[in-house]
């Protein structure tokens, strides 16, 4: 038996969890670059910030802010597809709100905070190396582009060997029936393209080096 929703999981938990170090670095980094603007280390001295008393709570409230991105490192590398999903969709929206409702004292503030709001709304689907795996790919690209707000993309890099190995159509069914291989569907570039647009995607970019390398595609869903 071979893992194929696994795979896809694996990839997507990575690059959730590689948003959240992203997300949490421009936090850091945000507040590092502020100790640079004039006046501030007296302000830490008095214990008033941007007008604001430096009081326990505060400092609560902030080390909770910086301690989300943090856990969901973790926990978007170890829960489940469903659970992580959800999680990262309401974490998510609650860390733009907080962003954004902290306000922006000035332009490189206002440079983090954009940056931080663009990272959390990222809204993508990796599929590396999966689609020519499964019984039925047209069934995973429409539940994929079901997932996907207005404007998501769907990145996959996908092995069509029907435009270079047609042959290997001949011994995949003996392999797999000796346990050698894996299901492998044989379909061609265009084809994929076609299941791509038949289910709502439009192509915004496509890259393959040479017939006999897999093909890279962007694939956007309207909106």
């Amino acid at each position: 038996m071979y893992p194929k929703q696994k795979i896809v999981s694996t990839e997507m938990t990575a690059i959730l969890s590689t948003l959240w170090i992203f997300v949490l670095f421009n936090l850091i980094f945000r507040d590092i670059h502020e100790f640079f603007r004039a006046g501030l280390v007296e302000e830490i001295i008095t214990g008033v910030v941007n007008g604001t008393q430096v009081t326990e709570g505060v400092m609560l409230f902030g080390a909770i802010i910086v301690e989300v991105p943090i856990v969901m490192v973790l926990l978007s590398r170890i829960l489940n597809y469903r659970i992580n999903r959800w999680a990262n969709i309401i974490i998510g929206a609650v860390m733009i709100a907080l962003v954004i409702g902290m306000g922006q004292k000035d332009l490189d503030d206002l440079f983090f905070a954009t940056v931080e709001v663009i990272a959390l709304s990222v809204d993508a689907v990796l599929g590396l190396s999966i689609l020519h795996l499964l019984e039925d790919k047209e069934s995973a690209i429409a539940k994929v582009y079901k997932m996907l707000k207005p404007g998501g993309i769907f990145v996959t890099s996908t092995m069509c060997m029907g435009d270079a190995f047609k042959w290997f159509k001949l011994i995949a069914p003996i392999g797999k029936a000796l346990g050698f291989f894996p299901l492998v569907r044989i379909f061609t570039t265009q084809h994929l393209i076609a299941s791509l647009i038949d289910a709502g995607f439009a192509i915004d970019y496509q890259w393959q080096p040479s017939k006999d390398k897999a093909i890279f595609i962007v694939a956007k869903k309207p909106g």
